[in-house]
């Protein structure tokens, strides 16, 4: 099963009937009542855990410490954009010296994206004009997009931030940035970041879980506080200052990922935890 065990009881109740033995893959943190601690503690053969947050927030809630594996997603260290940062700058209107921040995903509430747009309107203020000019692309879509271009016109940013909608080569709009933020109140390990720090971006996310176990503070990037725009814009201010830190964070991230991350490390986890379920 892939999520978490509310959102697959009913497999973990079918392995009680049927006897066959259950493994779940958690992928992100959330509260289980009562009912479902004591069904995945009986019932739930192990639990592949994305993150060592993830891990201890089950078993702060009851479940068996014995259960709960940690393997960190992997990324195919192969992967490539397919359309040049070139293109995708001149496609969405910005320019070779602009400095563009940018970020992807599903825009619902746990992503915060209006943090994002809270944190670009500092920008705006504290710059004034002077240096490059900063542009925000937003990659993605969902239930939030109304409210967050909303946002945009109130703050009038109108000019400089890009809603590109859903995006199926998202690894070539996140080659095509120079910072990359991830706002989320809330990830499991957000393969988005793996993306960026293979893609030598540097990163800026919220210290949540997840995030705070991929990014380095002050060496692949900047770890801020949830729902503080302002820290955001420190953070992103400093990266926009120096072209030498922005290429030193990105460099580092990428040396992490190609040493931790491998799509093969992650092969290897998962297989071994099906043999001993199977053993």
């Amino acid at each position: 099963m892939n999520n978490q065990p509310s959102s697959n009881l009913e497999g973990i109740i079918a392995s009680k009937i049927t006897g066959i033995p259950a493994l779940q893959h958690s992928r992100i943190e959330t509260c289980l009542n009562p009912f479902e601690v004591k069904a995945v503690n009986q019932w739930l053969r192990r639990m592949i855990c994305v993150s060592e947050d993830v891990r201890e927030s089950f078993v702060e809630q009851g479940i068996n410490a014995s259960i709960c594996d940690v393997v960190y997603n992997g990324i195919d260290q192969n992967t490539m954009p397919m359309i040049t940062a070139s293109e995708i700058r001149k496609k969405w209107g910005v320019g070779e010296d602009d400095i563009l921040i940018g970020t992807v995903g599903s825009l619902m509430r746990r992503k915060r994206i209006e943090d994002l747009i809270s944190a670009m309107a500092e920008l705006h203020r504290r710059v004034k004009g002077q240096g490059p000019r900063v542009k925000v692309i937003i990659v993605g879509e969902g239930p939030e997009m109304d409210n967050l271009q909303r946002e945009v016109v109130e703050k009038g940013l109108q000019g400089d931030v890009i809603f590109t909608g859903f995006q199926n080569d998202a690894i070539s709009y996140i080659n095509a940035m120079d910072i990359f933020v991830l706002p989320s109140e809330k990830e499991g390990l957000p393969r988005v970041i793996l993306e960026a720090m293979l893609m030598a971006k540097p990163v800026v996310a919220c210290d949540t879980t997840g995030s705070s176990e991929l990014v380095v503070d002050g060496q692949t990037g900047f770890l801020v506080p949830v729902k503080k725009p302002e820290i955001m814009a420190d953070a992103i201010l400093k990266l926009i200052a120096s072209a030498d830190l922005r290429k030193k964070f990105g460099q580092n991230g990428k040396t992490m990922v190609l040493e931790r991350f491998s799509i093969g490390s992650y092969i290897s986890g998962v297989s071994k935890i099906f043999e001993e379920v199977l053993a």
